[in-house]
């Protein structure tokens, strides 16, 4: 599939608390002063519905092989459930489970947030 495993970058960038001093000098104007400002991260993972219709054949030809019948509606549903599930397990825990983690994880697709 067209996906990648959470990368180096992003375990450093989360590794870090962009707070005071940090945030200051690498997002925020220098008139500010206060040390408890806190950046609110969030990581957007983009290009989900091809992740879901990558899921989505690989139902189908293992259906196909198997011989089972089963609807096109049925296909989507799963298709659907088993790439949140991936996403979830593979990029929103680990991401979460870093030490300064995102505010929130965000899978867009053409269609909708899944966030």
């Amino acid at each position: 599939m067209n996906s990648r495993p959470i990368q180096h970058a992003e375990k450093e960038f989360f590794g870090i608390l962009w707070q005071g001093e940090v945030a200051r000098h690498r997002f925020l104007e220098p008139r500010f002063t206060d040390d408890s400002v806190v950046v609110p991260i969030l990581a957007i993972v983009t290009k989900f519905d091809t992740f879901v219709q990558d899921v989505l054949q690989k139902l189908e030809e293992k259906a196909d092989e198997e011989g089972n019948d089963i609807t096109e509606e049925e296909f989507v549903k799963q298709a659907t459930q088993e790439a949140k599930d991936r996403f979830d397990m593979h990029y929103r825990i680990p991401l979460m489970s870093l030490p300064y983690p995102p505010k929130a994880v965000l899978a867009l697709s053409e269609s909708k947030s899944l966030g």
